[in-house]
C-alpha cells in the first residue's frame, strides 16, 4: 500500500500543476475516496495551493489620500514657516548691523559732543575717552576705507575706458576684416 501512496503523491502534485490526464484524475480521485493519508496529503496540498493563489491586496482605508496630503501640507507649511523665520531672523540681523553702524557714524559725526554730554552725566573719564577713542579711531578707520573705494573707482574707471577701447578696436579690426574678404572674393571672382 505504501509504493502505491507513493505513486499517487506523485499525482496529487501533477493534478495541482494541472498536468494530469483524465484517466490519472479519475484514479487519483478513486484513490483519495479510499485513502485516509492520501486525503490528508491532498488536502494539505490543495490548501497551500489555495493559499498561494488567494491575491492578499490590503486595500488602504477610504481616508488615506485625505491623510496624505493633509500630511503633504503640513510639511509644505513646515518647511515655509522654516524658510520664513530663517529670512526673519536675516533681515533683524541685517536691521540690527545698520542700526550699529548708523549709531556709530553719528557717533563719529557728533564724537565731540558726545564726550561733553558723557562728562555731563558724570560717566567716569575712562569711560567717556574709552568711547571717544574708539569713535575717533573708527572715524579714521572709515576714512581710509573711504579713500580705498575711491581709489578703486578712479582705477576701474581707468581699467573701464581701457576695456572699451579695446573692444572698439576689436570691432574695427574685425569690420576690416570683413570688408578686406568682400574685396578679395569680388577681385578673383570667388561665391
Amino acid at each position: 500500500m505504501m509504493n502505491s501512496c507513493k505513486s499517487f503523491n506523485n499525482l496529487i502534485t501533477k493534478y495541482l500543476d494541472g498536468n494530469i490526464s483524465d484517466n490519472e484524475q479519475n484514479r487519483l480521485m478513486e484513490h483519495i475516496g479510499c485513502c485516509d493519508l492520501c486525503k490528508d496529503e491532498y488536502a494539505k496540498y490543495n490548501l497551500m495551493l489555495d493559499v498561494l493563489n488567494e491575491k492578499n491586496e490590503i486595500e488602504p482605508p477610504e481616508t488615506f489620500e485625505a491623510e496624505v496630503m493633509t500630511q503633504i501640507q503640513f510639511i509644505n507649511l513646515s518647511g515655509k514657516k522654516i524658510k520664513e523665520k530663517k529670512l526673519l531672523k536675516l533681515y533683524f540681523a541685517f536691521a540690527m548691523m545698520f542700526f550699529t553702524f548708523m549709531l556709530v557714524l553719528s557717533g563719529i559725526a557728533f564724537k565731540e559732543q558726545l564726550l561733553s554730554i558723557m562728562f555731563y552725566i558724570n560717566l567716569p573719564s575712562q569711560y567717556a575717552y574709552g568711547v571717544y577713542y574708539f569713535l575717533e579711531t573708527s572715524g579714521i578707520f572709515l576714512n581710509v576705507f573711504k579713500n580705498i573705494l575711491i581709489y578703486l573707482c578712479i582705477y576701474l574707471s581707468d581699467v573701464y575706458f581701457i576695456l572699451i577701447g579695446l573692444a572698439v578696436l576689436a570691432f574695427l579690426s574685425k569690420a576690416y576684416q570683413s570688408k578686406n574678404s568682400k574685396t578679395a572674393k569680388t577681385k578673383f571672382n570667388i561665391n
